[in-house]
């Protein structure tokens, strides 16, 4: 469990810092992935900055909790 924990924490990290300073690698991403599946354009908002800040939270949030719970005694 406590793996799982830290997994996710830290793969929230690195998503989170992908979208908030490198929003062009996740556009080629997306494009990609649209030609990929075929996907039709739409007009969304896109809100990759504060998703990324959020990840980044959930993240630290995790690492605390799992530090808390005495999971995590190395970091």
């Amino acid at each position: 469990m406590e793996t799982l924990l830290l997994f996710c924490s830290i793969l929230s990290i690195i998503l989170g810092i992908i979208q908030l300073f490198f929003p062009r690698l996740v556009d080629s991403v997306e494009r990609y992935l649209d030609q990929l599946f075929h996907i039709t354009e739409h007009n969304t908002i896109s809100f990759r900055r504060i998703i990324g800040l959020i990840l980044i939270i959930v993240g630290v949030v995790l690492i605390y909790s799992a530090r808390k719970n005495h999971f995590i005694l190395s970091i």
